[in-house]
């Protein structure tokens, strides 16, 4: 059983679906998209920044049990969201208990403000975050990351160095 775990955060466009998928596939694992159930939560609030601080554990929660249930059956997970760091502490807090995880890492994946833009355009039109693309990497950046978060700048890198870097911490 490989059982092990990778949290992604980021800004949109720094390829953190690219990455997740990636990696999970090397691990023949699967990759949880938790934007989906930011999504599927339907209420009468807009999405916004404190919106999302509030339902962040809840959405760490619902991702955590859908890894669990991969975990039980021996896949790896990768898990990514545009995560803050209370909700990196959620996800490790949950991670750290479990005894079928052998190996987790978070990753904070960043690159240039250009090249968020440049993939946010290589999305289809009704996926683009637009200008949220600026205001998201902003917010990112004014936190304060624990130290068990490691940085990396994806902004030249292939998909394949991306994963290797990875592969390295």
């Amino acid at each position: 059983m490989n059982n092990n775990v990778l949290v992604l955060t980021g800004a949109c466009g720094v390829g953190k679906s690219t990455i997740g998928k990636a990696w999970a596939k090397e691990r023949k694992g699967v990759c949880i998209e938790s934007d989906y159930f930011t999504e599927w939560i339907h209420d009468d609030h807009p999405i916004s920044t404190e919106y999302f601080l509030n339902t962040e554990k809840l959405i760490a929660d619902l991702s955590w049990a859908c890894a669990e249930t991969y975990l039980k059956n021996g896949f790896s997970v990768a898990i990514e969201n545009v995560w803050s760091p209370k909700g990196f502490g959620f996800l490790r807090d949950k991670i750290q208990k479990n005894t079928l995880v052998n190996e987790f890492k978070f990753v904070h994946l960043k690159c240039d403000l250009e090249e968020n833009f440049i993939r946010d355009n290589q999305r289809a039109s009704d996926n683009q975050m637009k200008e949220r693309v600026e205001i998201v990497k902003l917010e990112l950046e004014d936190y304060t990351w624990q130290d068990y978060v490691h940085i990396i700048d994806s902004s030249s890198k292939s998909i394949e160095e991306t994963l290797s870097i990875i592969a390295s911490i």
